[in-house]
């Protein structure tokens, strides 16, 4: 997605500026995704050691590794 600064002034003729957001925009996507995800697995891991399941099973079921 490419924007273009239509109210920009030109000098000697020269087209507009091009500026691509689209890297930026997904890179942000990604972090964000990422957060979201930690958190949530933060979330359950400590909704999980509250209950008293151990560290390491609790740790396993936060972050889909083991049903058990």
């Amino acid at each position: 997605m490419a924007h273009t600064l239509a109210s920009a002034t030109t000098c000697h003729g020269s087209p507009p500026i091009k500026m691509v957001w689209s890297p930026w925009l997904a890179g942000l996507r990604s972090i964000r995704y990422g957060l979201r995800e930690g958190f949530a697995a933060y979330r359950q891991y400590d909704h999980l050691t509250a209950k008293g399941i151990p560290h390491d099973t609790a740790l396993r079921r936060a972050f889909c590794l083991s049903t058990d």
